[in-house]
């Protein structure tokens, strides 16, 4: 009986040790994967459909992780390079509060590097030499177009890590989307406040982009801010008309000096005669400084009134508006069709 009790013995001690053989050799660590997340791989943008994507080779991540934004600060005469991702941090931070809701940041998010996108690939395939090999020009000391994540340190200041966490999270969320139109990415619009309707870009900027085109949006005329009055003396009027506009000629009768105010559909002053000249509301707005071109104007004890609604030039996605939408229940998807029609995200 010992004579085969001792052979099986030897046979299952070898057995057992042939596993353990297997952990030991080449052994792999395998990173630990948080609950809802993604393993990191080389390439640090969030992507939301890379479950359902080809595997991406190493070098097309690298070309995509090394894209970036030059940018001539015109304060300094110096050019910067942000990387895509960070730019969109910091622009999304200088055009929208980081207070409104993520949906309406997402959106804005999607605007601005569709924006962006389609400027850097016009001055790189035409380059402009003012530039110096910038793709655009903004003047940073203003915090216009992009802020720095060290000076938006400075400006949330002990807010900042909920202030910059609003922004990182809705830009992760939605980078890198864009918005494209006939297969080409769109001139994204956006501004402030509208007057209750935005407007079609052809009034405004003379290009008829089908996808910009006027929509109602009546939740603007809640905002805080919707409407401003401005007066201006009989003096300075008259003067900074002249200014821009030498050849009119002003009579003694100053309640003569305005004449018809026109209107498009969306309530948009598109002209106003005066002295007998038709003029823009556009360049009435650059000429007073007004905040859009939704305004009526009118003479009171010697003061020419403007009583002006919404904030901008009106075309695109109002920003106020899209917050509303958010709040009442619409994701990012449902605001950019609303705002820019017949668009697609790519």
């Amino acid at each position: 009986m010992k004579k085969f009790i001792v052979p099986i013995l030897i046979f299952l001690i070898i057995m057992a040790s042939i596993p353990l053989m297997a952990f030991n050799k080449n052994p792999t660590v395998l990173p630990k994967i948080q609950k809802g997340t993604q393993p990191a791989t080389k390439q640090t943008s969030t992507n939301p459909v890379i479950a359902t994507e080809p595997k991406k080779t190493e070098s097309s991540n690298q070309t995509q992780s090394e894209q970036n934004f030059k940018i001539l600060d015109t304060s300094s005469k110096t050019v910067i390079t942000v990387l895509d991702k960070e730019f969109c941090y910091g622009a999304l931070a200088a055009e929208m509060p980081a207070s409104y809701s993520q949906e309406a940041l997402k959106a804005q998010t999607i605007a601005i590097y569709t924006n962006f996108c389609r400027i850097r690939n016009d001055e790189r395939n035409k380059p402009d030499k003012q530039l110096k090999g910038a793709d655009f020009s903004a003047d940073l000391s203003k915090k216009e177009k992009y802020i720095s994540k060290e000076t938006l340190q400075k400006i949330y200041g002990s807010s900042f890590d909920k202030e910059f966490g609003e922004i990182q999270s809705a830009v992760n969320a939605v980078f890198p989307k864009t918005l494209i139109y006939q297969g080409k990415l769109i001139t994204a619009l956006y501004f402030s406040v509208s007057g209750g309707a935005t407007e079609n870009c052809k009034d405004v900027f003379g290009s008829d982009l089908k996808y910009l085109t006027a929509v109602p949006s009546p939740w603007d005329e809640f905002a805080p801010d919707y409407s401003e009055t401005t007066d201006i003396s009989s003096d300075d009027f008259k003067a900074k008309l002249l200014k821009a506009e030498p050849t009119l000629v002003f009579s003694d009768n100053e309640s003569k000096w305005v004449g018809n105010i026109n209107k498009d559909l969306s309530g948009y002053v598109s002209s106003v005669t005066i002295c007998g000249k038709s003029i823009k509301g556009t360049e009435l707005r650059n000429i007073f400084g007004l905040r859009s071109t939704d305004f009526d104007l009118f003479i009171f004890n010697g003061y020419f009134k403007f009583t002006v609604r919404g904030y901008g030039h009106g075309v695109g996605l109002s920003q106020y508006g899209a917050n509303c939408m958010a709040a009442q229940g619409s994701d990012y998807k449902e605001i950019l069709k609303w705002y820019y029609p017949g668009t697609t995200l790519k």
